[in-house]
Order: structure tokens, then sequence, then C-alpha cells
């Protein structure tokens, strides 16, 4: 466990410095480029190439912090290794000068950038601490995270152009707006109705697994009883 969570710490500290680093390239660039005047292809391909490095940190960021909470490692390495892919693809596209004839490379680029960023959202909300009782909302939002996805591409893939296919990927893309807002919003509500209750401090603890307890909010505690 302690070696998952120093990886998880050291990929969250890459990712940090990277983000920063490049916001702060691309902040300068796009300033210069302002006064210059100039705003040619070349200062295009360094915004652009600026913006999908800010991007893919931010997405490596949410993975690691996923990881270190929650101290599996596969969904965090599953959405960092999305993250690098779709953004080297990206990348390389725009300096190698693939073109827009190679229908299967920029498909294959916007593919696993959606789904690196679903990997990213979704760990992310997985993140949010909630009740027991409320747990179940986590689930059902992954599900449907990724079900948005999977349809959006699928329709790129195969070019879908239907009514009921758009249909169905607004409503599950409005569905997974709403939960999203749903979970930090039921985190937040249980966290007042604690701090409205009287000055006496009660934590409940239910057992969850041999020596691990689970309180309201879904903290988990190791239990030991003190020698008197």
């Amino acid at each position: 466990m302690k070696d998952k969570t120093t990886t998880a710490a050291k990929i969250k500290t890459t990712a940090l410095y990277l983000l920063i680093g490049f916001l702060i390239v691309g902040g300068l660039f796009a300033i210069i480029t302002v006064f210059t005047g100039r705003f040619s292809h070349f200062e295009i391909k360094v915004l652009l190439t600026t913006l999908v490095i800010v991007f893919a940190s931010i997405g490596s960021l949410s993975c690691s912090t996923h990881m270190a909470r929650s101290g599996r490692t596969w969904p965090g390495v599953a959405g960092i290794t999305l993250a690098v892919f779709s953004a080297s693809l990206i990348i390389l596209g725009l300096w190698w000068g693939v073109r827009d004839t190679a229908v299967w490379y920029w498909k294959t680029a916007i593919v696993t950038a959606i789904f690196a960023a679903v990997f990213a959202h979704s760990l992310t909300l997985l993140c949010v601490r909630l009740s027991h009782k409320y747990r179940w909302i986590k689930a059902i939002t992954t599900v449907n995270i990724f079900l948005l996805a999977a349809v959006t591409s699928t329709m790129i893939i195969f070019e879908m152009d239907n009514a009921a296919m758009f249909r169905a990927v607004i409503m599950l893309a409005i569905l997974a707006a709403l939960e999203t807002l749903a979970i930090p919003i039921l985190s937040n509500i249980v966290k007042c109705k604690q701090e409205g209750e009287s000055s006496t401090k009660r934590l409940t603890l239910t057992e969850r697994k041999k020596g691990l307890y689970e309180d309201t909010q879904g903290n988990l505690y190791r239990v030991e009883k003190i020698e008197e």
C-alpha cells in the first residue's frame, strides 16, 4: 500500500509541475502572439500543443489522486496511459503533418482522448466521499459516463448520422451532468447536517470488513482497544 501511495504521489507531483509549466509557457506565448500580431500556423500549433499537454496533465492529476486515495492502481494507470497516448497522437498529428485524409489516425486520437477524459471525470467523482446509502449514485454515474463515451465513440468510428443516436447522446450527457452535480451536493448536505447537530459530537461507526469501520460520511477507520 505504501509503495502504491508513493507512486501515486510522484505521478501527481509530475502532473502538477507539467501543468504549471505549460500554463506559464502557453500564457507567455499567447501574450507575445497578441502583442506581435503574428498568428501563423506555427503559433497555432504551439498553442494547441500547450492546451493538449495541459488537459492531459489535468487528467493525469485526477487519476493519480484517485490512486492515492483508493489504493487501487489499475484505473488510474489506465486513465494516465490513455491521456498520454491520446495527447501524443494529437501532437504528432499537428507537427508531423498527418493529413485530414488519415481518417483512422484521427479517429483513434479522438476516441482515446474521449476515454481519457471519461477516466479522469469518473475517478474524480469516485474520490468524493459519500455516506454508504448514497454510494450507488457514484456507481450509476460511472456507468452512465462510460456508456456516453461508448455511444459517442461508436458514432465517430462508424460515421453514424442517426437521429436516434444523437438523442441518446444528448440524453446520456444531460444525465451525466446532473449526476456530476448531484454527487458533490449530496456530500455537502451530509456535512451541513453534521455541522448543524448539537455541540456534543458523536462518531457512529459501522463495521465493513475485519478491522475496518465506516462512518456516515464514508470515511474508513481502524479501531484498536486501548488497554487501561
